[in-house]
């Protein structure tokens, strides 16, 4: 394989990551995070209708778009490793994508995931302002799957076992791709919603969509963190490999951009959101940062009426300000995510120790080699 196709098989693998990871928290992001928010409006009231309508339309327009761009990223994933296995000009690779589809496990990963992407094609039109929840349910499912066929052709599947790793590996898209995909409706589409409501009910919606999201963020990090490091003894074994190799070196570089985003994530959920609270008119209660902060200052002897623990309490005076540091939080954490997911994409196609000396022509790894 030429280092141009190499490079542009790089390119397909990650438009496809990102198009799982902002399919999925397109949908997380309907399900999970909005719809329960708009219940803090009046079910009667024009504003709760038309941020409703603007916001499905909105990401059922975007789904749409996704589908289409991942359909046409799958059929060039396809052809690119066809071309990798036969080693036949890209014009030539034709005659031999039946046999990669009948014959190898790539191929049948790749039917399930047309079968995924098929089925939530089926499920689109049925996802406007008025769908049931069954149907988001069902679209929920075809994002797992795409969530799993990202799984069954990677380094999950290199063995043959597609039981604790596969499940690990699949924990682990699913969660970055629920919590980073959801990012981008929350930057991008909540601004736009709020210019629909009036002021008073503004802050208590937005108040409840970021609490709604800030708590799904932490049940998604926390099944992010426990996969991950499964994952990572998995295929590194050791400490020595996680720096000696190009796989650990590759992971270290995804650890440390995915980190920015966590501390961005904290601040958000310690900071912004009980200040919106606090302008809501709603009760904050108390974080686990604030208590242990507490646990801190009283271990010194110190009490929490010190001026220096009440500063940590202090709250934004404003709507404005609050939404303008939550929109450049929030912003950062979405630029630096697409480096996340691109080291991801880079890390599926570096073979880790452990796997370098089999022979796996099945295995995305495998191909690679060959």
């Amino acid at each position: 394989m030429t280092m141009d196709y190499m490079y542009l098989h790089l390119t397909v693998l990650f438009l496809n990551s990102m198009g799982i990871v902002l399919l999925t928290g397109a949908l997380v992001f309907r399900s999970i995070v909005m719809s329960p928010a708009l219940r803090t409006l009046d079910a009667s009231s024009p504003e709760r209708e038309s941020v409703e309508n603007e916001g499905l339309r909105t990401l059922k327009r975007s789904t749409g778009i996704l589908l289409i761009i991942l359909v046409a990223v799958s059929a060039a994933d396809l052809t690119l490793r066809a071309q990798m296995m036969s080693r036949k000009p890209l014009l030539e690779v034709g005659a031999v994508i039946p046999l990669v589809l009948t014959k190898t496990h790539i191929g049948k990963v790749w039917l399930f995931k047309m079968a995924s992407l098929g089925w939530l094609l089926l499920c689109l039109p049925f996802l406007g302002p008025k769908s049931r929840p069954a149907v988001q349910i069902l679209a929920l499912l075809g994002a797992l799957g795409l969530c799993l066929s990202s799984s069954l052709a990677g380094h999950a599947a290199d063995r043959g076992d597609v039981a604790v790793p596969v499940l690990a590996d699949w924990l682990h898209v699913v969660s970055l791709s629920a919590w980073i995909g959801a990012l981008f409706p929350l930057r991008f589409l909540l601004p736009k919603l709020l210019t629909l409501i009036d002021r008073k009910r503004r802050l208590k919606f937005e108040s409840a969509l970021v609490g709604r999201f800030s708590i799904f963020a932490v049940y998604c990090v926390a099944i992010l963190l426990l996969s991950g490091s499964y994952l990572a003894w998995l295929r590194l074994r050791t400490v020595a490999n996680l720096f000696s190799t190009s796989y650990g070196a590759t992971l270290l570089f995804k650890i440390s951009f995915l980190l920015p985003v966590l501390v961005l994530g904290a601040i958000n959920r310690y900071y912004v959101r009980p200040s919106l609270q606090d302008l809501a008119g709603e009760p904050a209660p108390e974080s686990w940062a604030e208590g242990a902060v507490k646990r801190v200052v009283s271990s010194f002897g110190g009490t929490n009426n010190d001026q220096d623990f009440r500063r940590l309490q202090l709250r934004y005076g404003s709507e404005q300000m609050a939404m303008v540091h939550l929109k450049l939080f929030v912003a950062l954490q979405c630029l630096i995510a697409v480096l996340v997911v691109g080291l991801g994409t880079s890390l599926s196609q570096t073979s880790p120790p452990d796997l370098k000396k089999m022979d796996a022509p099945e295995s995305s790894s495998g191909m690679q080699g060959m």
